[in-house]
C-alpha cells in the first residue's frame, strides 16, 4: 500500500470520526459524578488508531501486538510519527 493510499483512507476514516463523536456524546450515557476518571488526551487520534486496526486485517498478523511492535513502530515510523512501544 503506498502513501497516497494511506492518506486517503485516513482522510476518510477523519472525516467519519468527525461525524461520529459528535453522535457518540449525544447518545452516551451519564457517568457518576463521584467516580473520578480519567481524561487524559490520546497520544494518536481516533482516525490514525482505525487505519492501523485496517492495516492489521490487511496484513494479515496473526496478533496485533507484534504487528505494532514489529511492523508499524519500525517500518511505518514516518506515517505514524506518534507510535510508542509500551513495555509490558
Amino acid at each position: 500500500m503506498n502513501n497516497a493510499d494511506l492518506v486517503e483512507i485516513f482522510c476518510i476514516l477523519d472525516k467519519f470520526c468527525k461525524y461520529l463523536e459528535p453522535e457518540l456524546k449525544k447518545r452516551a450515557i451519564e457517568s457518576d459524578p463521584e467516580k473520578v476518571r480519567r481524561n487524559r488526551k490520546p497520544i494518536m487520534s481516533d482516525s490514525e488508531i482505525m487505519l492501523i486496526m485496517i492495516l492489521f486485517h490487511t496484513y494479515r498478523f496473526r496478533d496485533h501486538k507484534s504487528f505494532y511492535t514489529m511492523y508499524i513502530c519500525k517500518h511505518m515510523k514516518s506515517e505514524f510519527p506518534r507510535t510508542y512501544i509500551f513495555v509490558s
